[in-house]
């Protein structure tokens, strides 16, 4: 599963059509294609760089293209370097990619009875709103994803302090008996959290309000949970 397709499905925005957030989500989508291809046993980390394990495409389109950019000229690339060079512009690809897969499309009518719309609208909106509702747990079914998200700042502010605990739980996990796959995962994560450190976040990208077909599935999966 490419985790960064799942993260640029939270961010799409149905007023604009487009992805909400800026660098920090760029950085997020980056992060989470590194731990998506560590997942699949491509990659490993070792002293700050990125090894390939195996450059066998995965059949996702931009985590293949992912892999491609790790294939080393000489030696293998610096994991925080290579995160910055790939979130530039990354937003508009995933949005692209949305597209490719059917889960958004052009909402084909006219503003005004005049001009076209070019925005986009959601299609795979009861995929969207699993996700949220996954994320919206004390105990999320992924808190790897669920920390992208938090690193992306493009949830709501009650939802982002729930998401910072769990970012908090893998931090104090730590990484000194994970091996492997867990663990280039876990240094992919952590990477991806310090470069998001660096960037300001928007003053708003932590209180977006969700669509309102969105909204009235959150609110009912919770009333649900809650017994109400």
């Amino acid at each position: 599963m490419n985790l960064a397709r799942g993260v640029a499905l939270v961010a799409f925005d149905g007023r604009s059509g487009a992805l909400r957030g800026g660098e920090r989500l760029d950085l997020a989508l980056a992060g989470a294609e590194l731990v998506s291809l560590a997942r699949a046993e491509r990659i490993a980390v070792q002293r700050g760089r990125v090894i390939i394990l195996d450059e066998t495409p995965v059949g996702s389109t931009q985590l293949d293209v992912a892999l491609a950019t790790l294939r080393p000229f000489s030696e293998p690339h610096l994991l925080s370097p290579w995160l910055h060079r790939r979130a530039l512009g990354l937003r508009g690809r995933y949005l692209g990619d949305l597209h490719e897969a059917g889960e958004v499309e052009p909402r084909g009518r006219r503003r005004f009875g005049l001009f076209g719309d070019r925005r986009s609208q959601l299609t795979a909106t009861s995929s969207r709103r699993d996700l949220l509702l996954q994320l919206d747990s004390d105990a999320p079914a992924d808190p790897t994803f669920a920390a992208l998200v938090h690193l992306a700042a493009i949830t709501r502010k009650d939802l982002r302090r729930r998401l910072a605990a769990t970012v908090g739980n893998l931090d104090a996990e730590g990484g000194d008996r994970i091996t492997g796959a867990a663990k280039a995962e876990r240094v992919a994560l952590f990477a991806t959290r310090d470069a998001a450190r660096r960037v300001r976040e928007p003053q708003s990208s932590s209180d977006y309000p969700l669509d309102p077909d969105v909204q009235r599935a959150w609110d009912l999966g919770r009333s649900v949970d809650n017994g109400l």
